[in-house]
């Protein structure tokens, strides 16, 4: 009997856990999906300000006008107090020579501030630019 009630009692704790990690989405999370919505042009954040979009946009804008190559982004998450953080995300592009060695780097950044807006939910308050993305001077 004991060792039956510690099965049901795993499985129950395990349940618990995969609903909890389906549901949550950590705010580093929430910017790359946000990123890839953007640059999908993606409608599923219509209640995002115009203008944080149009920041976002910005940014793929000028690597696609620019022909720069693949643009990689990396995130880091700052917290600030318990229900905010910030999000950085680095954008770089690595422009290589014919021989494979590395021509150009450009690279720039975006800050984005997260508000929890209920126990497992984040919302993006703002989105402003660190650094437009430009040659990195060696």
């Amino acid at each position: 009997m004991r060792k039956r009630t510690g099965y049901i009692g795993t499985a129950i704790l395990l349940g618990v856990l995969m609903i909890f990690f389906s549901i949550y989405q950590s705010p580093k999370e929430v910017v790359e999906t946000a990123i890839e919505n953007v640059k999908n042009a993606s409608k599923q954040n219509v209640s995002w300000k115009p203008e944080d979009v149009a920041t976002i946009q910005s940014f793929f804008s000028s690597v696609n006008d620019n022909l720069l190559g693949k643009l990689e982004v990396n995130f880091r998450e700052v917290e600030i107090a318990n229900n905010q953080r910030q999000v950085i995300a680095d954008f770089h592009v690595v422009d290589y020579k014919e021989d494979h060695s590395v021509s150009k780097i450009y690279a720039g950044n975006l800050l984005f501030t997260l508000q929890k807006s209920a126990f497992f939910h984040w919302e993006i308050e703002h989105v402003a630019i660190g650094q437009t993305i430009n040659e990195v001077k060696s």
